[in-house]
């Protein structure tokens, strides 16, 4: 997976919107290639300890862009903030979903960055919460690509469904 950019060093080359190093390579201040369902863990830490944001494996499914949007997502040296930014609405491509955003935690720790699987967002389950699908209301889809011109390589496959309601 590609690390969100990181723009500490580099020099404003377009209105503070775009970043360029002494080698020429680019990035944005916004933009970042990780789709969000590869980026679970979002935090600031020192010395002092760290504070994380920890998404669930569904925490972006109900959301605009579902989990293979990409968005704002890179740090940068005039501060250190912590946000759990769901959607900006700077590039939208489809109508806006006003269901239920996540579960999500807030961790505190010493200052290293929490594994997602050390979150237990069971519980969730049995707490009836108006637009969160239980595991028990999912369903499953299997099937098999064929290749045979071998045009994907030994690409990664990604098939996602999506509906007004949700993307998966």
């Amino acid at each position: 997976m590609v690390s969100a950019s990181n723009t500490v060093g580099m020099s404003a080359i377009e209105a503070t919107d775009i970043y360029s190093d002494s080698d020429g390579v680019t990035a944005s201040k916004f933009y970042s290639a990780i789709p969000f369902i590869e980026d679970k863990v979002h935090g600031v830490s020192s010395d002092a300890g760290g504070v994380y944001f920890i998404m669930s494996d569904y925490a972006y499914e109900k959301s605009v862009g579902g989990p293979f949007f990409r968005d704002i997502n890179n740090k940068f040296d005039v501060a250190n903030e912590l946000t759990f930014y769901m959607f900006s609405d700077h590039t939208r491509t489809e109508e806006y979903r006003y269901g239920f955003h996540g579960p999500y935690a807030l961790v505190f720790t010493d200052g290293a960055a929490p594994s997602t699987s050390n979150i237990d967002f069971d519980f969730f389950q049995d707490l009836d919460l108006t637009g969160f699908t239980t595991e028990t209301e999912r369903g499953t889809v299997t099937g098999t690509i064929s290749d045979t011109s071998n045009v994907l390589g030994s690409s990664d496959i990604v098939v996602t469904f999506c509906n007004d309601d949700a993307q998966y």
